[in-house]
C-alpha cells in the first residue's frame, strides 16, 4: 500500500471485509489468496469461490521445435529492474551458476536496457546480453530460451500470487526457475519436470543439479500440455465459472 496511514488502511480493511461477506461470488487468482482472507477477516469463501491463475497466452506449437533446448543452458530474465522483481538477487544467482557449469549464458528482455546491462557488469556477471523487444516480438525469442528465472521474496503479496510470467515462460517451453514461495504454482508443478522450484537464494547448485540432469523434451512438452490443458487454459475456466454462476444465480435473476 503506497499510502501507509494506519487510518486508511483500517478504512480499506472494513470495505475488504464487507465486500468478501456479502458477496454471491469470489474470483481469485490463487487458492492461497482464499485461504490469506479467510485467516485474515474470519470468512468461509469455500463454498462462493472460484480460482483461476492469472495468465496470458497459450501453449505455442513450436515451443518444443529444438530438441536441444535443455542442454543449451540458456538462461533469461523477463521483467522490470522494480525492487521487488529480485533482479540483482537474479544476476547474484546467475552469476553462481555461471561460475559452477561451462556454457550457461544469460539473455535479458528488459525496457531498462543501459541499467540492466551496468548492473550486471557491475556484478561481475561475464556471459550476458540484454535485449528490448515489444511483447509481440518476446515469444519468437523467448522459445530459444531454456530455464527462465521467477524469483521473489517471500512475502504475502507473492505467496498469494500467480504471476503471468510463468506462463509465458512455459508457453515458450522455458522452463521456469522459480521461488517455491509462490505457493500456488508451486502445487500446480509438484512433481512434475517443467518447472524447478527453490527456496531462498543459496539455491545455484540446487539449479546446477537440476539443470545439469537429463531432460526428457517429450515429457516436458506433455506436462506443458496437460498444465495449458486445465491449470492455463481459457475454455477450462470458462466453462466451470459459467456453470458455477448458474448454480449461484436463481434463474430469475440472471443477467441476459
Amino acid at each position: 500500500m503506497r499510502n501507509r496511514s494506519l487510518a486508511r488502511r483500517a478504512v480499506l480493511s472494513q470495505i475488504e471485509r464487507f465486500a468478501l461477506e456479502r458477496a454471491k461470488l469470489v474470483l481469485l487468482v490463487s487458492g492461497e489468496m482464499g485461504r490469506h482472507y479467510e485467516k485474515k477477516y474470519g470468512v468461509d469463501l469455500s463454498s462462493k469461490s472460484y480460482v483461476m491463475p492469472c495468465f496470458n497466452t497459450g501453449l505455442r506449437d513450436d515451443a518444443f521445435a529444438d530438441e536441444g533446448k535443455y542442454r543449451a543452458l540458456r538462461f533469461t530474465y523477463v521483467g522490470s529492474l522494480a525492487p521487488w522483481q529480485c533482479f540483482d538477487e537474479t544476476l547474484q544467482l546467475y552469476k553462481e551458476i555461471e561460475g559452477m557449469v561451462k556454457g550457461a549464458s544469460l539473455t535479458i528482455f528488459t525496457f531498462e536496457k543501459d541499467e540492466a546491462a551496468a548492473r550486471a557488469r557491475a556484478l561481475g556477471v561475464e556471459r550476458f546480453e540484454v535485449r528490448t523487444l515489444p511483447p509481440d516480438q518476446l515469444g519468437d525469442a523467448l522459445k530459444g530460451m531454456s530455464y527462465g528465472f521467477m524469483i521473489r521474496d517471500d512475502v504475502a503479496v507473492n505467496r498469494v500470487a500467480t504471476p503471468t510470467k510463468l506462463s509465458s515462460y512455459l508457453s515458450c517451453g522455458v522452463i521456469p526457475i522459480f521461488s517455491e514461495c509462490l505457493t500456488d504454482f508451486a502445487k500446480a508443478t509438484r512433481g512434475l519436470s517443467c518447472a524447478c522450484p527453490v527456496s531462498g537464494l543459496d539455491c545455484a547448485s540446487e539449479v546446477v543439479d537440476y539443470v545439469l540432469a537429463g531432460k526428457d523434451v517429450d515429457q516436458i512438452e506433455e506436462e506443458c500440455r496437460l498444465l495449458f490443458s486445465g491449470y492455463y487454459s481459457e475454455s477450462h475456466h470458462r466453462e466451470r465459472l459459467a456453470a458455477l454462476i448458474a448454480d449461484l444465480l436463481p434463474v430469475g435473476k440472471r443477467v441476459r
